[in-house]
């Protein structure tokens, strides 16, 4: 009788193993029974000389996609606070002051209000001075349905003090939330975080805004997208470290004193993907 049940559970499993389909990994390529998902790219932007060129070249490395929608937004000053903001080109230009609290939160939520009743499958808020590779991103969305993560979760630990980003006592202790560089949102989660817009704390810097009210209101927890911390990389002085990493890397943060040479890095990072794409 024993051996009678011991066969029959091994039966079992086998018939269940032929049955599982194993989807392919996330860096096998993309897969047709997963379709690419649509991707609204919405990028933090100021104009400046650096900021321009950077512009120039994103814009020429993320036109690569037919998935992929991008808009740069950014205040104008030329519009009052009651004007309607515009798109020129792929710059959308809203009513508004440059700071940096409130006014990169006040930017965004007012470019997810504009795009609201967009259609896409998911939101990305990334800045100007780093490049998505919207290769693998599209790819871990295709297998990893999620609602709020990132290139790069942080952890605000007790004690931490950063007063320039509106973190001045333990009230946001615990809190993980997406980095700001690269905040992904899936369709749902955004018509939301536009809808409670106004339970957004305003005085706190904008991904971390971000991260608590999700976390508070709907009880969601950010999806790190940084497995084995090689998909998120930031670069200071060179480039050339990151080579190794293009299987690997969803985003390359240009992050230097000196702008010029982030948009000399970003040159060669964006040719660098070009070329990968390309040979794919």
């Amino acid at each position: 009788m024993i051996h009678f049940v011991t066969l029959f559970i091994a039966f079992i499993v086998l018939f269940i193993m032929l049955l599982y389909e194993k989807r392919p990994s996330v860096w096998d390529g993309h897969d047709k029974r997963y379709p690419r998902p649509r991707i609204l790219n919405m990028v933090l932007f100021s104009h400046g000389e650096s900021y321009d060129e950077m512009y120039n070249l994103s814009r020429q490395y993320y036109r690569s996609f037919d998935n992929v929608t991008t808009i740069y937004y950014t205040f104008s000053g030329d519009l009052n606070d009651t004007a309607k903001p515009y798109v020129e080109s792929d710059i959308l230009y809203l009513p508004g002051k440059e700071t940096y609290i409130p006014g990169i939160l006040d930017k965004t939520l007012k470019t997810f209000s504009y795009f609201y009743d967009t259609q896409y499958d998911y939101y990305v808020r990334t800045n100007i001075s780093t490049i998505v590779n919207f290769n693998l991103l599209s790819k871990a969305l295709q297998y990893h349905k999620i609602e709020y993560g990132g290139g790069r979760n942080f952890y605000i630990y007790y004690g931490y003090r950063d007063s320039g980003c509106g973190i001045t006592d333990d009230k946001y202790v615990g809190l993980s939330y997406a980095a700001g560089t690269c905040i992904v949102l899936s369709r749902d989660m955004f018509r939301k975080l536009v809808e409670n817009q106004s339970r957004i704390d305003m005085n706190v810097i904008d991904d971390v805004a971000i991260g608590k009210m999700i976390k508070g209101a709907f009880n969601v927890e950010s999806f790190d997208l940084n497995v084995n911390y090689k998909h998120y990389k930031e670069t200071y002085d060179s480039y050339d470290e990151m080579v190794e990493y293009i299987p690997y890397t969803i985003c390359y943060r240009n992050r230097s004193n000196d702008r010029k040479t982030d948009v000399i890095n970003m040159r060669a990072i964006v040719g660098m993907l070009m070329r990968a794409n390309a040979n794919e």
